[in-house]
């Protein structure tokens, strides 16, 4: 099993969903003010489109402590669950007044925790819904299509589901081999919310 620290601390590597839309998502302009993202691929939200963000951004909010971190390599028909294997995985996502912030903490047994951080903000692509990550070391005005990453989820009550997004996200290589031209890493999370 090999740990990699990747040079950029969010990356989500695949930046899965978000990398093929017509319409790249991206952080606000403004320094520390995330821009709500209220479109769909190719057209402007409706009304029902933005009230549904606006519910799902609330309902996001608070700390989540993760089932399922499953890292697979479809390459090799290989899984592995970082939870099943001792470690945790602690999702924490705020809402300010002026920004939306995550913390994601991975605690591997015998290791040192690992912490992301940054910005994020949930939206619809292609009619489903996803929560993009934006990494919080690189100031807002570097920012750039491919710093951050999306990965689709599915809420219900105290259950959240985040799937299709890169190992990276948990700064933890799963001990893949590298192979090219496979899609290794992608990763799924089961959460369930803290104190329910």
């Amino acid at each position: 099993m090999r740990n990699s620290l990747v040079t950029g601390f969010v990356a989500l590597a695949v930046l899965a969903a978000a990398a093929c839309t017509e319409t790249p998502t991206g952080p606000g302009a403004s320094p520390g003010i995330v821009k709500s993202s209220v479109k769909t691929t190719g057209t402007d939200a409706t009304e029902t489109d933005a009230a549904k963000i606006a519910a799902w951004t609330k309902e996001l909010a608070g700390t989540w402590q993760a089932t399922k971190a499953e890292g697979t390599c479809s390459c090799l028909n290989l899984r592995r669950d970082l939870v099943a294997e001792g470690g945790t995985v602690t999702m924490v996502l705020e809402v300010g007044q002026t920004e939306q912030t995550f913390t994601v903490t991975l605690t591997m047994p015998g290791e040192v925790p690992r912490v992301n951080y940054g910005i994020w903000y949930c939206w619809i692509h292609d009619g489903r819904p996803q929560i993009d990550f934006w990494p919080g070391w690189i100031p807002l005005e570097d920012l750039m299509y491919g710093d951050g990453t999306g990965m689709y989820f599915t809420l219900s009550g105290s259950s959240l589901a985040l799937w299709d997004g890169g190992t990276d996200f948990l700064r933890y290589d799963f001990g893949f081999p590298e192979i090219t031209d496979c899609r290794c890493g992608l990763l799924e999370l089961a959460l369930t919310r803290s104190g329910d």
